[in-house]
């Protein structure tokens, strides 16, 4: 069963959210004639990236904490609302966060997801 994201953390959700669709048809050449074209999947895979804000170290443990112990590195789902539709779906890490310094005691949180 996916775990839930921290509610104090979704909320600092920053403005560099974007989601970008994966390509679901492939391409087949053919000796003769026009390209053939099939659906390849029957979802459309769709990949976010966004990042938080953490303003403190309560923040921050929180989230490394969620990461590391809940979701094991990354290894397990999380329920998220979508930050435009508001629609609650399940996410997976793509990759580990990566932790920039954005003055004292500010630490920006960029994270890569797929939607599962």
């Amino acid at each position: 069963m996916p775990e839930i994201f921290p509610i104090t953390l979704q909320l600092l959700l920053d403005s560099d959210y974007s989601e970008t669709s994966k390509p679901s048809i492939i391409e087949t050449t053919t000796d003769i004639g026009p390209i053939k074209t099939r659906v390849r999947f029957t979802k459309d895979l769709v990949e976010l990236s966004g990042s938080i804000i953490c303003s403190n170290g309560t923040q921050y443990s929180i989230f490394k904490n969620f990461y590391n112990v809940t979701l094991a590195f990354g290894s397990k789902t999380f329920y998220y609302n979508n930050p435009i539709t508001q629609v609650q779906s399940i996410y997976q890490f793509i990759e580990p966060p990566v932790f920039t310094s954005v003055g004292p005691l500010y630490t920006r949180v960029s994270m890569k997801w797929r939607e599962v």
